[in-house]
């Protein structure tokens, strides 16, 4: 089974690099729309949350559970929030902001 490593996942929450256009307006190099899918908002016990899912396997991209780690793990929560949170700062888009919050629901 071909599944996506903690490496890919961490490279897309620890870098946000930031060059300029011409114009020395800021301009994204990073996409996202990985860890976009990975994320998915839950519902325990009335607590409206979100989880990084762990994997997800080539070519389809279903999400995949492993029966040793489960299905999300708090760790990648919470680089997640970090990362949304920064991107936030770049892009005041409330999307991000909101991501955020979703990781930090107790």
């Amino acid at each position: 089974m071909k599944r996506f490593s903690h490496i890919i996942v961490l490279i897309f929450l620890f870098v946000s690099v930031v060059s300029c256009n011409k114009d020395n307006t800021p301009r994204e190099i990073v996409n996202t729309s990985h860890l976009d899918y990975l994320y998915e908002e839950i519902n325990i016990n009335k607590t409206e949350m979100a989880i990084i899912h762990i994997y997800s396997n080539y070519p389809s991209y279903e999400y995949v559970d492993d029966e040793d780690e489960g299905t999300a793990c708090v760790d990648d929560a919470a680089r997640a929030a970090l990362f949304y949170l920064e991107k936030y700062k770049i892009d005041t888009n409330a999307e991000f902001l909101e991501k955020k919050k979703n990781f930090l629901s107790l």
